[in-house]
C-alpha cells in the first residue's frame, strides 16, 4: 500500500510570510483566495521507499531532470533509483570506504561520488 505525503507546508509558510510582511499584506486577500481555491486533496505526492543499502545512507539527491535519485551510503556504494517506481537502476561501486555524498551532473548523465577513502569518482 502506497503512503501519501500531504504538502501543506508551502501554503502555511507562504501565509506566515504574508502575515509578517506589511508590503504583502495588501495583496493577502487575493493570494489567500487563490491558495484556498486549490483542492488540498489534489496536492499529494506518492512516497516511495528506496531500500537496498546495507549501511546508513549519508545523502540523497534528485537528478536535474527529476526522473532519478542517487543515494550515497556508508556501505561504500551509491545507488541510482527510479523516482516513480523506486526500482533500483544501478549500483555504483569502486570506493574502498564509506561514501559521504553523490550528485548528478547538470545534464543528468553522470554521477560523482565522494568518499572517506579520499577520492571522488565520476
Amino acid at each position: 500500500m502506497k503512503s501519501y505525503i500531504y504538502h501543506f507546508s508551502v501554503i502555511f509558510v507562504s501565509l506566515m510570510l504574508i502575515m509578517h510582511n506589511p508590503a504583502l499584506a495588501k495583496s493577502a486577500p487575493e493570494i489567500a483566495r487563490e491558495w484556498l481555491a486549490i483542492d488540498a486533496a489534489a496536492i499529494i505526492v506518492p512516497s516511495v521507499t528506496l531500500a537496498g543499502h546495507t549501511d546508513a545512507v549519508e545523502s540523497a539527491a534528485f537528478s536535474p531532470d527529476g526522473t532519478k535519485v542517487v543515494t550515497a551510503s556508508l556501505d561504500s556504494t551509491a545507488k541510482i533509483w527510479d523516482v516513480t517506481t523506486g526500482a533500483l537502476l544501478y549500483t555504483l561501486a569502486g570506493h574502498t570506504n564509506a561514501l559521504y555524498s553523490a550528485a548528478f551532473s547538470p545534464d543528468s548523465t553522470t554521477v560523482v561520488t565522494a568518499s572517506r577513502d579520499r577520492t571522488a569518482i565520476a
